[in-house]
């Protein structure tokens, strides 16, 4: 009888803890993307590290409940048909419903850079790095937007923090050397 009354309030505290909490049943989810971020950072090779961003790419775009699902596929039609302000409205409802929705911050950063609102990208930008300070695709954004602006110090440091989450990546190597040239260049 004891046990059954433990095994009771175990389960009632599980169950108010999920009530209140319920984002904690995607922490697995986090767990499994800070791993693979975790190997990106040690791949040996371009295409190892090109297995690994895509895998990590799924996870965070699909990183929706299952009843948002919809209104996901809804959002990235959207924006594949270059209907950029129809599908800055679909991922600005998404992240109202679901505001620790990483990838609907950052693919409305990526539309707002589109539409040339580098101001709003930059500020979409930042809610991304607080939910994920390793979103390669946010810091590779932000070092975009900093170039179009021409604060080539700060688009230098971005691309730099990229180099070490994803040391394999090609972009990240090109805009390094770069910027590097035009910061000497403009210095001499």
């Amino acid at each position: 009888m004891v046990c059954k009354v433990k095994v009771f309030i175990y389960y009632s505290f599980l169950l108010t803890f999920l009530l209140i909490n319920p984002n904690v049943l995607f922490s697995q989810k986090n767990l499994n993307v800070e791993n693979l971020l975790n190997k990106l950072q040690i791949a040996e090779t371009n295409d190892v590290a090109k297995k690994i961003r895509e895998q990590i790419w799924n996870k965070w775009i699909y990183a929706v409940p299952k009843n948002a699902q919809q209104n996901l596929k809804y959002a990235l039609g959207e924006f594949n048909s270059g209907r950029l302000l129809s599908a800055e409205k679909a991922f600005t409802d998404l992240i109202k419903m679901y505001p620790d929705y990483t990838e609907g911050w950052n693919k409305r950063a990526t539309i707002r850079y589109m539409l040339d609102d580098l101001e709003g990208s930059l500020n979409d930008i930042d809610k991304v790095l607080k939910l994920q300070p390793r979103h390669f695709g946010a810091i590779a954004g932000s070092g975009l937007i900093y170039i179009k602006k021409k604060k080539y110090d700060k688009a230098l440091n971005f691309y730099k923090k990229l180099h070490i989450i994803d040391p394999m990546n090609e972009e990240s190597k090109m805009f390094i050397k770069l910027i590097s040239k035009i910061l000497l260049e403009s210095s001499a």
